[in-house]
């Protein structure tokens, strides 16, 4: 008697297992894809989300930023890329636009072309953004800005091209005596020299300052500076290729340690976004603080714009910061996390994933006197009892991600709130 009560009990036990282990799946939300490719992610309006991927898998990361930039440009949105010498996603680039015009390269390496970041910038609002960018070592004011202005004005009236190596290389000293020169050789008007003489005079004490901005800036930008008159032609304006609808900017910064390129570039992107200009940026392994501007870029919610972070680490590039982490994952509709060998960095992504419920049972086993069961005479009866516990667990964790493959990932839609994991995504 007691083996049929054995049996039965197992059998019971079976069927609460199962049921338990459905109601945890079912709590826990993740669903799993047989091996696939990672644009079946990529919704033909990605370009209108923030997206968020870290991980170590270099090649799925370029994969998954070619993805998006074919989405993009498809429907005539025009992305800017800024990177550090990823040869990896410049060779995926060139192989999928097959040298198409609309794929613009930028930086340092054969067959791309030159850019500085002054270069055709209105005239209008280089003084501002030299000021506005600058450390509080120059301690520049808006009287700086009216000398940098006064400048400029005076290279575009004499028909000379503004630049940073123009402003850089220019007489500062000299300046007043090559301005009286001018107006002598009427060059410009009297009332355009003596406009010029008192924006020049009343800078003209932060004009150390101005140098010494330009030097950094200079020495910054040198490797991807135009070195003539002809690659000043050829040279790459953001102004210009984002107003055209399916361009793609691939611009090599060469580091992020480059924080005045950096700050300029950002002040660029954000006259472009009170225009309504609509882009797509994407940040390649760049780190995201106060020093580079890009911080202030990330915390933006512009109609016709979004952006995409890409890194090995994007905690890391965050700074560590929990709070700024949070809100760069709280304002992107689609996270794709790879391997990542910190495991810090994995614990961080574990959280994001948050918990669910988890159902624990506890079976326990005795045995009692009983005397009489039926008929049936019996001394000792086997007895069972089962207690369940709900527990708190992580969705993925920490140790999923450390362990995910070469080609593994999770992928998070928060438009679905939809959770999956792939094993493999196969190469495209």
């Amino acid at each position: 008697m007691d083996s049929l009560f054995s049996l039965a009990g197992a059998i019971a036990g079976a069927f609460e297992n199962k049921r338990i282990r459905k109601a945890n799946t079912r709590n826990r939300g993740v669903i799993y894809y047989k091996p696939t490719q990672i644009y079946n992610f990529i919704e033909p309006k990605i370009y209108n989300k923030n997206l968020v991927c870290s991980g170590d898998s270099h090649e799925l990361r370029s994969e998954l930023i070619t993805s998006v930039c074919a989405a993009a440009t498809n429907a005539g949105i025009p992305v800017v890329i800024l990177h550090k010498g990823d040869q990896v996603l410049d060779n995926m680039l060139q192989h999928m636009y097959a040298n198409h015009p609309q794929l613009i390269r930028a930086g340092v390496g054969p067959g791309t072309r030159c850019f500085d970041p002054l270069f055709q910038l209105p005239y209008d609002r280089i003084g501002k953004i030299i000021v506005d960018t600058a450390d509080d070592k120059y301690r520049l004011t808006s009287n700086a800005e009216a000398y940098i202005q006064a400048v400029v004005e005076f290279r575009k009236a004499s028909n000379k091209r503004v630049s940073v190596k123009a402003l850089f290389d220019c007489p500062h000293t000299n300046l007043p005596a090559l301005l009286g020169k001018a107006r002598n050789n009427q060059v410009i008007t009297q009332a355009v020299f003596q406009d010029l003489q008192t924006r020049m005079a009343q800078g003209q004490g932060e004009a150390n300052g101005v140098r010494s901005y330009l030097q950094e800036l200079y020495d910054e930008c040198y490797s991807l500076l135009p070195t003539d008159k002809n690659e000043y032609n050829q040279s790459v304006n953001l102004f210009n290729e984002l107003y055209r609808k399916d361009s793609v900017v691939l611009l090599d910064i060469v580091t992020d340690g480059n924080n005045l390129l950096l700050r300029i570039l950002a002040e660029e992107f954000k006259v472009l976004i009170r225009r309504g200009v609509p882009f797509y940026l994407i940040l390649d392994d760049i780190a995201i603080n106060d020093d580079n501007y890009l911080k202030n870029i990330c915390t933006i919610n512009a109609n016709g714009f979004n952006y995409g972070i890409y890194g090995n680490d994007v905690y890391s590039l965050c700074g560590a910061d929990d709070s700024f982490f949070s809100s760069v994952l709280g304002n992107s509709k689609k996270w794709f996390v790879f391997h990542h060998s910190s495991g810090h960095s994995a614990e961080k992504w574990s959280g994001a994933f948050s918990t669910y419920r988890r159902i624990q049972q506890t079976t326990t086993y005795g045995s009692g006197h009983t005397g009489h069961i039926g008929l049936f005479s019996s001394g000792m009866v086997s007895n069972r009892s089962t207690s369940y516990t709900d527990k708190q667990e992580a969705v993925i964790p920490a140790e999923e991600i450390s362990r995910l493959t070469a080609r593994g990932g999770i992928v998070y839609s928060a438009d679905e709130r939809e959770i999956s994991i792939v094993d493999k995504f196969l190469q495209i």
